[in-house]
C-alpha cells in the first residue's frame, strides 16, 4: 500500500515538473513572439543590403565593407550615416496600434504616401509609410506595406528619411587607412617635403635626409584623414581654373600599402573663409575650411626631430663629463647605482646622475641654427664649455657638446654623431652642470661626545 502511495506521489510529481516546464516554454516562446512582431522587421541590420529614402529619391547599396550611393549620383556612402539607419531595425519597434482603416490615413499624414523608406533584405522589399509626429513629439505615425495598421514608432525614422544627400554621401576629404601610410609628400610655396616609412620610425627624404619627428607626422595625416568635406561646390566640373584647381597652391598626396597606391588632395583658391579644393580619384570639387588648410602649411623645421642624441637611458652604463678643466667619470654597477670612479672614488647622490642621463635623452632643440657648418669656431664648439661621453659599457653611444651663448640667451649645442648645430634653452646649462657639492653623499652627523647619559 504505501508503494502505491508513493508511486502515485512520484507520477504526480513528474506531471507538475512537466507542467511547470512546458508551461514556461510556451510562455517564453510567446514572449519572443511578442517582442519579434514588436520590432518593425524581424532581422539584424546586417541582413539590410540596400535602402531607398523618398521624396529624396536616394538610393544606397552596401556590399561587405562599405555603402554606395548609386541615385541620384554615384559616389561612396557616409557609412555612419547609412549604417545608423540600418540599425534602426536592431532596435526600433510597433509602440501602439492606433488605425487600421486606410480612410483614416490622412489624419495622421500619411495620405498622400509622400515619406517612404524602402529596405531590400535578402530577396524581400518591405516598405514604411512614414507620416507625422503625433501630439506630443515622442513617435512618429507610420505603416508598412502588406499591413493596413496605423503604428507609432520611434521618429528616427522620420529623421533619417529626410536627410539630405550631403547628409548621406561619404566627406572625406582624402579616405585612407593611415596605418597603411608607407609615404607621403607635401608641397605648398617653396616647401616641398617628402616623407617615408621606416619600420616605426619616419624619415625626411626631402629636401634633405633628416630625421623626422613621428609624432608631428603621425598628427598631419591624422588631420587629413579625419577632415570632413564642408560643401561640394560642382559635381563634374568642366574646368579647374576658376578653382585655382589648375595649380594648386598646395598638394597632399600619400602612398599606400605594398604597392604603392597613391591618393592626393589639392588645395585651389580660397573663397571666403573656406578653400576649395579636390581629391584627384574623384570628380567633384568641394570646399574645406581655412584653419585646415593653415594647418597643412607645415615647414620643414615643423616636423623634422627636435630630438638631439639619439639613445636610451636605461643603455648607459658610464658617463663622462668634460666640464672647464675638470673631468668627471660616473659608472653604474649590476643594481643600476651610480657612483663616481674619477677624479677620485666617491660615494654620490646616484638619482642625480640618472636624472642628468634622462635629461640628455630627452633633451630637444629650440632652433635648428646650421645643418653642415663650415667651422665649429662660430659656436664656440672648436673648444666646448661641456663635453659630455655616453658609453654602454665599453661601446660609445653619443656624445654631446655644448659652445657658448647665441644671441637669444640659449646655448649652442651638437652631438658626436651629427654636424649640425643646434640651440637650446638657457637654463639647460644649470640641469646638466656638476656641481660636486650638492653631488656628494651628505656625511653622517658626528656623535656628541658631549652628551651625558642619565
Amino acid at each position: 500500500m504505501r508503494f502505491r502511495n508513493t508511486l502515485i506521489l512520484l507520477v504526480i510529481l513528474a506531471l507538475g515538473i512537466w507542467s511547470v516546464t512546458y508551461l514556461n516554454k510556451r510562455d517564453v516562446k510567446k514572449e519572443e513572439s511578442k517582442k519579434a512582431n514588436e520590432k518593425l522587421l524581424n532581422l539584424s541590420s546586417g541582413q539590410i543590403q540596400e535602402l531607398w529614402l523618398e521624396p529624396g529619391n536616394f538610393h544606397a547599396v552596401r556590399d561587405s565593407v562599405e555603402w554606395r550611393i548609386v541615385s541620384p549620383i554615384q559616389t561612396l556612402g557616409d557609412k555612419s550615416a547609412l549604417d545608423a539607419i540600418a540599425n534602426l531595425f536592431d532596435w526600433a519597434k510597433t509602440e501602439r496600434i492606433v488605425s487600421s482603416d486606410p480612410s483614416e490615413y490622412g489624419e495622421f499624414g500619411l495620405q498622400p504616401e509622400h515619406k517612404r523608406l524602402i529596405v531590400r533584405h535578402s530577396s524581400q522589399i518591405d516598405t514604411f509609410y512614414v507620416g507625422e509626429t503625433n501630439p506630443t513629439g515622442s513617435f512618429v505615425y507610420a505603416h508598412k506595406s502588406g499591413s493596413d495598421d496605423v503604428f507609432l514608432t520611434t521618429t528616427s525614422l522620420k529623421t533619417n528619411i529626410e536627410k539630405s544627400l550631403f547628409d548621406l554621401r561619404d566627406k572625406s576629404v582624402l579616405a585612407f587607412e593611415q596605418a597603411q601610410v608607407r609615404e607621403a609628400t607635401l608641397q605648398h610655396g617653396a616647401e616641398h617635403l617628402a616623407f617615408v616609412k621606416e619600420g616605426a620610425e619616419w624619415k625626411i627624404t626631402r629636401p634633405k635626409a633628416l630625421r623626422a619627428d613621428a609624432a608631428k607626422i603621425t598628427d598631419l595625416l591624422s588631420k587629413v584623414s579625419s577632415q570632413r568635406v564642408s560643401s561640394y561646390e560642382e559635381e563634374n566640373p568642366i574646368e579647374l581654373k576658376s578653382y585655382g584647381l589648375d595649380a594648386p597652391a598646395l598638394t597632399f598626396t600619400v602612398f599606400l600599402g605594398e604597392n604603392r597606391a597613391q591618393k592626393t588632395l589639392t588645395i585651389g583658391k580660397q573663397s571666403g573663409d573656406q578653400f576649395f579644393a579636390r581629391d584627384l580619384s574623384r570628380r567633384p570639387v568641394f570646399k574645406v575650411d581655412t584653419a585646415f588648410v593653415h594647418r597643412l602649411q607645415v615647414s620643414l623645421a615643423d616636423v623634422r626631430s627636435k630630438k638631439i642624441l639619439h639613445f636610451n637611458a636605461s643603455d648607459v652604463t658610464r658617463l663622462t663629463v668634460r666640464q672647464n678643466d675638470s673631468t668627471f667619470v660616473f659608472v653604474k654597477d649590476t643594481t643600476k647605482t651610480w657612483t663616481m670612479v674619477s677624479p677620485q672614488p666617491l660615494g654620490i647622490k646616484g638619482w642625480k646622475i640618472s636624472s642628468l642621463v634622462s635629461e640628455l635623452e630627452l633633451m630637444n632643440a629650440v632652433a635648428f641654427v646650421d645643418d653642415s657648418p663650415t667651422a665649429l669656431r662660430p659656436f664656440g664648439l672648436d673648444s666646448p664649455q661641456m663635453a659630455f661621453e655616453l658609453y654602454q659599457d665599453d661601446r660609445l653611444l653619443d656624445q654631446f657638446f655644448m659652445g657658448r651663448r647665441d644671441s637669444k640667451d640659449g646655448w649652442f649645442v651638437k652631438s658626436g654623431a651629427d654636424p649640425a648645430v643646434y640651440s637650446v634653452t638657457k637654463d639647460l646649462r644649470d640641469k646638466i652642470k656638476i656641481d660636486l657639492k650638492q653631488l656628494l653623499e651628505t656625511p653622517a652627523a658626528e656623535p656628541d661626545t658631549a652628551a651625558t647619559v642619565k
